[in-house]
């Protein structure tokens, strides 16, 4: 009787827990979002940061898009999003540095800026429009070649890795709320050509 009511409790969890999550699509069905081809229902990821700043601010990651004009760092990138065209534009021509601002679809401004050291060698912050916000540590002084950590107010965190330790060159993975985003630089060069990436759960 015992394991009859636990089974049956463990059941109304698993279904409640569930409820609301859709099927996933077809794996032919995969859509780019702010440089990401995604090959499930994406269709707040990386644009609403209410729900989850940290999965959010991975739309803002430097170089994850198209370069403008060859310069991913002074120029900034552009990417898809499934509302429209989104737009980061370096802060007075320097990324590194000054940090950048992401134009999203609707009309809303994501802000980054970097600490005092610069964004690739101490980290950066990033502020969304409804004042949720996430908070980038380089690994080990490092970001471009170490990776990064991100953490949100709230305690979520995910965590960047660069692949072969260049992010320039051979792109970087990031563990990202049960899964892994799997970003590839374009033509070996991230800085002139931006990178293509692939979330699987």
């Amino acid at each position: 009787m015992r394991n009859a009511i636990v089974l049956a409790l463990s059941c109304a969890a698993l279904a409640a827990g569930c409820r609301h999550r859709n099927a996933p699509p077809a794996q032919d069905a995969a859509v780019e979002v702010h440089g990401e081809v995604l090959t499930e229902d994406a269709e707040n990821f990386g644009v609403e940061a209410a729900a989850s700043p940290v999965r959010a601010y991975h739309a803002v990651t430097p170089m994850a898009g198209q370069c403008q004009h060859s310069d991913c760092l002074t120029h900034g990138w552009s990417s898809t999003t499934l509302s429209g065209a989104a737009a980061t534009r370096c802060a007075e021509g320097d990324c590194a540095y000054g940090g950048w601002s992401t134009s999203r679809p609707d009309g809303g401004q994501i802000e980054t800026r970097c600490r005092p050291h610069g964004c690739f060698a101490e980290g950066w912050t990033t502020e969304y429009p409804d004042g949720a916000a996430v908070e980038v540590r380089c690994t080990l002084g490092d970001c471009l070649g170490k990776g990064w950590i991100a953490t949100s107010a709230g305690g979520e965190t995910a965590e960047t890795r660069c692949s072969l330790s260049d992010c320039r060159r051979n792109g970087w993975v990031t563990a990202l709320e049960g899964r892994t985003i799997t970003c590839r630089c374009r033509l070996g060069e991230c800085r002139k050509n931006g990178a293509e990436c692939r979330s699987t759960p």
